[in-house]
């Protein structure tokens, strides 16, 4: 026989100087000739020893490797963003150890949120939750494909409601303005006069209305600018400004997607950092 122990608020002297994130998905797992033992703080980090465990496993050969591993993550958030959902995704963030998913379109769409629609939604976001996961449905088909006047209640209204129905689920919200924020329309370019004036509040508005009512939702926004002191900015509106709007008027708790000087930057230097 072989037996599998888990143990949850497990004191791992490698855990003692870790950073709180760090800590709560730490993990110890032990494998010897009988059995593995996985100790973890938090049943945060026990899952993620159980993914090791299974990882460590040679189904074909119905063997296991023998070994300790003590590990942590390096970054409090960690995940991907993808275009659409599809049937492995949730195994697939489990297997890599991601605690964040972002599914950018094609969700949020009028006429797909039929009864089975809704139910599906509910379904997956109930799997990320219970696994202690964050998951975030976009809503691109109703911020860019077609883009609606922020300047009347009606677009925070409805925007409002498609993210009640997701903060019922359990999950959060992508909200993109990026590659077609510009040119403005002109009801909203008569009103604001530019994107900083409006962009920011309205995103701050729509979640602080929802966060009142679910006070575990989460939102993520991404704005039209890209970050970084050498970004190309090749908008009709001032860079620095637009982005100092997102600090001044967006509620801290909403994420803001810095992709870098452009789409998938994947290098970050000293100076860009500083």
């Amino acid at each position: 026989s072989f037996t599998l122990e888990i143990e949850v608020g497990a004191e791992v002297a490698a855990f003692a100087a870790l950073k709180d994130f760090q800590k709560r998905e730490a993990y110890e797992i032990a494998v010897g000739e009988k059995g593995a033992t996985i100790k973890a703080a938090t049943k945060q980090g026990a899952l993620w020893g159980l993914v090791t465990f299974v990882q460590m496993l040679d189904a074909e050969k119905k063997a296991i490797r023998r070994g300790t591993v003590t590990d942590w993550p390096a970054t409090a958030e960690r995940g991907f963003l993808s275009t659409s959902t599809w049937a492995g995704c949730p195994e697939y963030a489990l297997m890599c150890k991601f605690n964040n998913v972002d599914f950018q379109g094609h969700i949020a769409r009028g006429y797909k949120f039929t009864p089975l629609r809704v139910l599906a939604l509910r379904k997956l976001s109930e799997f990320f939750v219970k696994n202690g996961l964050s998951v975030y449905f976009g809503m691109c088909d109703l911020t860019m494909c077609p883009v609606l006047p922020l300047c009347s209640p009606r677009t925070l209204q409805v925007q409002a409601d498609f993210c009640r129905l997701f903060a019922s689920m359990g999950a959060g919200v992508y909200y993109p303005l990026d590659d077609v924020r510009f040119p403005m329309l002109k009801t909203d370019k008569e009103k604001f006069g530019t994107a900083a004036n409006c962009d920011a509040k309205h995103v701050n508005a729509i979640f602080q209305g929802v966060v009142s009512e679910y006070p575990d939702f989460r939102m993520i926004f991404c704005p039209p600018f890209y970050w970084g002191p050498d970004a190309k900015a090749g908008y009709p509106e001032d860079r620095e400004t637009y982005l100092k709007s997102i600090g001044e008027h967006l509620d801290p708790r909403v994420d803001v997607y810095w992709t870098g000087a452009q789409v998938k930057g994947y290098e970050k230097r000293k100076y860009q950092v500083e």
